[in-house]
């Protein structure tokens, strides 16, 4: 629907229930003036009470009464008044950057305000609240939702009721004043269990998860009290605690008045308290977010859209504040809530495990006390045969060592490459070149020496499947160009030998630098470090388990949030967590045809244009045996090769002044450098090709022995 489009009589009864949310609760659409709400009605009449006080119409000029419910909650009612005109000053007094804030209820103080005041009046202009116990606080009323939008509410959100249910519910005189509440932190509650005479249509829950799927403008709902609260902090100088967003008629706002229109309304200010610009005050702020109703998003959800709503909402909040004041404490605000957002997370979590743990204990106690299930499970578990407990010992041992099971390897090498080359929906960018792969797993018991530490042997078969699942990641678009017949800029000979496409690993070396302890958990970080005209040099940092958390995961946006929180700092703090540290060199042939790693990581679309006065890398590799009968060194001379090279990033010419990247992207004489960088590092490494040639064969030997006895 277009902005302000007016609902016929005959739209109102035939317009799906889903259309007509979508439109109304977007602001975007009028309902025809069908039930006018009276400015004139009856005296007194009570339309909602809460813990602080109950709120009456006067039947005059569209007000409302709040009277305290006992003399105790006068004090209470007085600050609400107070808190009330704080943040009416704030919001009429707010910069016009702000302008999608929420609607405030205006404040009078007599019964019978004059007759001269109009919605426009500053609150200053206004006469000061009552604070006689007879009176109350007297304010503008929130007009209620129509009566077709209640309906539509029941119709959509509550499926499971018959029309005599719906009928029910809205005959109801408590549900003749629907307001919607708009939970945007919470998602997930089911209504299939409700009932007729318990719904509440005064204060109805609109859930995030339900917005989501009426389509309804989260974002902008989300900037509203992203403003809001940035008003109520920064300009009003209260906490904002328990305050409520509810979705409300706006009539009594419009101009035209001949027609129902919604509003964003914020009420109940009975729970604010003013805070000090300290620490105390920032713990106030904290905790008056966390003990309010669900009305902002929530940092502690694990659902990634939650996430995407919070990180917004911090945003908005924070870009509203920056026009309200310069103090530190709105982005101290955010981090602390975010950081205990994560603590929240994490009981939840943990709570989770042991709730399953507790349900599978309980379930197994109750099974165990069943004889006939003892029976059976001696019987088929065959405990009662001979050696049956050895088959239990045996079976506990090989799960303790499931890592060195036959074909365990197997399965995870090529889990990692078939996820990488065949499952993995997201694409390389430019940014993401010498950005680190991660994968997790433990020190098993099979995998101990002598020493009780991980075995040196084992350490390259944790090191075979990161590199796996890195190369599927480097290598796969441009793989799949080339076996496509992708064959621009290779060799004559590319394009008449049949042979297919594969990748080689040439060399692998390992310096290791601490133990790693039985059933210590451990990650491996493998990126780019380097390639020459011949090699790709992969490094891999075997590191302790949680020593970083990254911020950004590309490949994985769900994770995105969930680190970051852990810097490392610099120089000995951070070689601290390595265990070891492994280079490796692949290389991509077809048949005996080296493909150079510049085409191979151009097909990627992983590299920046190269400038026009920037000297190539070869792309030809001759594998032609020297005449000694050894294979041809693919770097004839590294240290002269590195040196040349250097040399001319250097020099003034080497790059286009003018060349520029796109933004998160480096240019080609970042990727230059730091490609020469690793190769610095990746020549000592080649050079150990030398000691080939070390073996003498003709020497006298010592002995030889076996694995075994024989």
């Amino acid at each position: 629907m277009a902005s302000n489009y007016r609902f016929t009589e005959e739209e109102c009864h035939t317009v799906h229930p889903d259309t007509l949310l979508r439109c109304m609760l977007s602001m975007t659409a009028v309902l025809p003036m069908a039930k006018v709400p009276t400015l004139q009605g009856p005296f007194e009449t009570q339309i909602g009470k809460g813990q602080c006080g109950t709120v009456y119409t006067l039947g005059i000029g569209g007000l409302v009464k709040k009277t305290p419910n006992s003399i105790s909650k006068i004090a209470e009612l007085r600050r609400e008044s107070q808190s009330h005109m704080s943040v009416l000053k704030a919001f009429y007094n707010a910069p016009e950057a702000l302008s999608s804030k929420a609607q405030v209820p205006r404040l009078y103080a007599l019964m019978s305000p004059p007759s001269s005041h109009t919605d426009d009046e500053s609150p200053d202009e206004r006469v000061d609240i009552l604070s006689d116990y007879s009176y109350g606080i007297v304010s503008r009323r929130i007009f209620p939702l129509h009566d077709l939008i209640a309906t539509a509410l029941l119709e959509s959100l509550v499926p499971t009721f018959s029309v005599r249910q719906r009928e029910t519910c809205l005959s109801n005189p408590t549900n003749n004043n629907c307001l919607v509440r708009l939970y945007l932190g919470r998602r997930g509650v089911s209504r299939s269990k409700a009932r007729a005479e318990d719904m509440n249509l005064r204060n109805f829950p609109l859930h995030v998860d339900e917005m989501e799927r009426l389509c309804l403008p989260i974002p902008a709902y989300i900037t509203t009290m992203a403003q809001s609260l940035a008003l109520m902090h920064w300009k009003a100088g209260i906490d904002a605690n328990d305050v409520e967003f509810v979705f409300g008629d706006s009539i009594q706002n419009s101009t035209d008045r001949d027609g129902h229109t919604v509003s964003v309304w914020l009420l109940d200010f009975n729970q604010c308290r003013r805070f000090s610009h300290d620490q105390a005050g920032l713990k106030q702020l904290v905790d008056a977010l966390w003990w309010n109703d669900p009305y902002y998003p929530r940092p502690s959800s694990s659902n990634p859209q939650d996430r995407v709503w919070w990180n917004t909402f911090s945003s908005e909040y924070l870009d509203a504040s920056s026009l309200l004041t310069d103090s530190k404490m709105p982005r101290q605000f955010i981090q602390v809530v975010e950081e205990e957002g994560k603590q929240l997370a994490q009981r939840d979590a943990r709570m989770q495990v042991l709730g399953v743990t507790l349900t599978l204990g309980i379930s197994g106690i109750a099974l165990g006390m069943i004889p006939s299930f003892r029976e059976a499970v001696t019987r088929y578990m065959g405990i009662s045969a001979p050696g049956g407990v050895w088959r239990i010992l045996a079976i506990f041992f090989a799960l303790l060592s499931i890592k060195s099971l036959p074909f365990v390897w197997h399965f995870r090498v090529f889990k990692n490459l078939i996820w990488q080359f065949k499952l993995q929906p997201i694409p390389l960018a430019k940014s993401h070149l010498f950005a680190p792969v991660i994968t997790t797993s433990h020190n098993s018991i099979s995998e101990c020496d002598y020493n009780f530490h991980k075995s040196n042997s084992t350490y390259f078969a944790d090191l075979d499947v990161s590199r796996a699942a890195f190369v599927g990641v480097l290598l796969k678009k441009s793989l799949a160009r080339l076996n496509s017949g992708d064959l621009t800029g290779l060799p004559e000979e590319a394009k008449t030998t049949k042979a297919s496409y594969i990748v080689a690993l040439g060399g692998v070396g390992c310096v290791f630098r601490k133990e790693i302890p039985p059933l210590a958990k451990f990650e491996v970080w493998t990126r780019l470090l380097s390639w020459d005209e011949k090699w790709i040099y992969l490094v891999s940092h075997i590191v302790k388990r949680g020593a970083k958390k990254p911020s950004n995961y590309f490949l994985q946006s769900w994770r995105n949030g969930k680190g970051g929180k852990k810097p490392m700092k610099e120089g000995e703090d951070k070689i601290k967590s390595i265990y070891a540290t492994s280079i490796a060199k692949y290389v991509v042939k077809k048949g005996r045809l080296t493909i150079a790693p510049e085409i191979v990581l151009r097909r990627s679309d992983l590299l920046p244009e190269r400038p026009a006065n920037q000297p190539a890398i070869p792309t030809q590799v001759s594998d032609t045996p020297t005449p000694e009968g050894g294979e041809k060194p693919y770097m004839s001379s590294p240290e002269n090769l590195v040196a040349q090279v250097m040399g001319q990033l250097r020099s003034e010419n080497m790059f286009d002044k003018k060349e520029e990247a796109k933004v998160g992207e480096m240019t080609w004489k970042e990727v230059e450098a730091k490609r020469l960088r690793g190769l610095e590092i990746a020549q000592h490494f080649d050079g150990l090709t030398a000691l080939h040639g070390e073996w003498n064969a003709d020497d006298n030997v010592l002995g030889e022995y076996g694995d075994f006895f024989w």
